[in-house]
């Protein structure tokens, strides 16, 4: 059970919140791949416990031009 799925599952709560529907603006949820390329991060926030897990947005997770420099700049563990 994730957050993203609407429960906690630390403390069992689905007071539940996330910026996923939110434009992003340029804060802290981008994760840089290479000069020109990044990705968003969708957050979710229980609001009951303060747990939070973050997620490659959708969107920039299936964009093929990023998975590409994703692949040349970082390694696999």
């Amino acid at each position: 059970m994730s957050l993203k799925e609407g429960k906690c599952s630390s403390c069992g709560s689905t007071e539940v919140y996330t910026n996923s529907r939110v434009n992003p603006r340029g804060e802290r949820g981008q994760l840089v791949v290479s000069t020109f390329k990044w990705m968003n991060f969708d957050t979710y926030v229980c609001l009951s416990c303060g747990k939070f897990e973050e997620y490659l947005n959708e969107n920039d997770f299936k964009d093929e031009k990023i998975k590409e420099a994703f692949l040349k700049k970082w390694k696999k563990v």
